[in-house]
């Protein structure tokens, strides 16, 4: 039997909490309602809880206060977020650092909030380790510095205010990610993009493009692996692409960096799988699949780890960038002299051809 979902509502105004609470009349969730963020706090330690959804404007400590210190000692907790008037930098910020899993604004659509709640509640359900799920949750924060047999010598990436943001959000996963976070949203009603074109008209540009200048003025090197392996994956998508399909392979589209999403989540979790990724994909693509629920991503997103059956012109494209992101990961590991990868498809002599242009290339 399924245990009861314990949810704790926090908002100064009680009708809120009332209104809260008959949302879910007669149905199985466990709802305590509070006043302030110090009760809030309060009840915490004494009372486990799922999920937390809590005003932002409030007396003595905001919401984004409140859920930023539930994020620290709480981190298996889904968090989120109601205002009827925020900035929305502050919308933005919560979303960005995941402080906050998803926003609504008041009035909310009941029927919205309760659908979204109980697709987070499932999420969490379905991980069994506590300590997974946790990173999930809170945004897979990565590791500064990649584990000791990782460690190759690679140029730091830098960003400054008033560069071409699109170009650098194209080459790095972990900025494209927060990007489809926030431009998918739910108080933007989130239309299930992945287009930069149309990320980048989100409210925020500003605020993005400060915090990625902010991020990558003392660069780390997991962040500049992910860089360069992005760089020479772009280098072989062509020459890779055309062996495959023997035809003019269409420029590479604004999802490619999803190709290094694998090496995100285990830059996080597992440095070792680096080394060896492949083994790790079944896993992966279950993770990848709960990510794009919990964060509202495109649904596309799942295609980089499910088995494609049919050649759409997209779906070419993945197949060439997962090869080509590989392809990548065994020039800088420096594991491009040793034999053909089992999962190389084309013919020994092409591998190395390729591998001879992606060495070039980092030189």
């Amino acid at each position: 039997m399924k245990a009861v979902p314990r949810i704790l509502c926090v908002d100064d105004e009680n009708s809120i909490l009332r209104s809260i609470r008959r949302s879910f009349f007669d149905e199985e969730v466990h709802i305590t309602g509070v006043t302030s963020g110090s009760e809030a706090l309060e009840y915490c330690k004494k009372n486990e809880i799922d999920c937390i959804i809590s005003d932002y404007l409030m007396p003595e400590m905001t919401g984004y206060e409140l859920l930023e210190t539930i994020k620290k000692r709480y981190p298996s907790v889904i968090r989120i977020m109601l205002s009827g008037y925020v900035e929305k930098e502050v919308i933005l910020k919560s979303l960005f650092d995941y402080t906050a899993v998803t926003f609504f604004a008041k009035p909310w659509d009941e029927d919205l909030l309760k659908s979204r709640i109980y697709q987070l509640l499932e999420c969490k359900r379905s991980v069994k380790q506590e300590k997974l799920w946790a990173l999930i949750n809170n945004g897979f924060p990565i590791r500064k510095e990649l584990p000791a047999p990782l460690k190759v010598r690679i140029p730091a990436f830098t960003y400054t205010t008033g560069g071409r943001l699109e170009e650098f959000l194209r080459n790095d996963c972990l900025y494209y990610l927060k990007l489809l976070h926030l431009g998918n949203a739910d108080y933007l009603n989130g239309s299930g993009t992945w287009a930069l074109s149309e990320l980048m008209d989100i409210p925020g540009r500003d605020y993005l493009e400060e915090v990625v200048s902010s991020d990558r003025r003392s660069p780390d090197s997991t962040g500049n692996y992910i860089h360069a392996s992005m760089e020479i994956t772009s280098v072989l998508y062509r020459d890779i692409y055309t062996m495959l399909f023997q035809e003019t392979p269409p420029e590479l589209p604004d999802y490619a960096s999803i190709a290094q999403l694998d090496t995100y989540i285990l830059a996080s979790i597992a440095p070792g799988y680096l080394k060896n990724r492949i083994h790790a994909e079944k896993d992966l693509g279950g993770l990848v699949e709960l990510m794009g629920k919990l964060w509202h991503l495109p649904d596309r997103i799942e295609t980089f780890y499910r088995e494609l059956h049919t050649d759409t012109s997209e779906n070419k494209q993945i197949k060439a960038l997962r090869i080509s992101s590989r392809t990548a990961d065994r020039v800088l590991g420096g594991e491009a002299a040793t034999e053909v990868p089992s999962w190389w498809p084309l013919t020994d002599t092409q591998y190395r051809e390729i591998i001879k242009k992606g060495e070039a290339f980092r030189k």
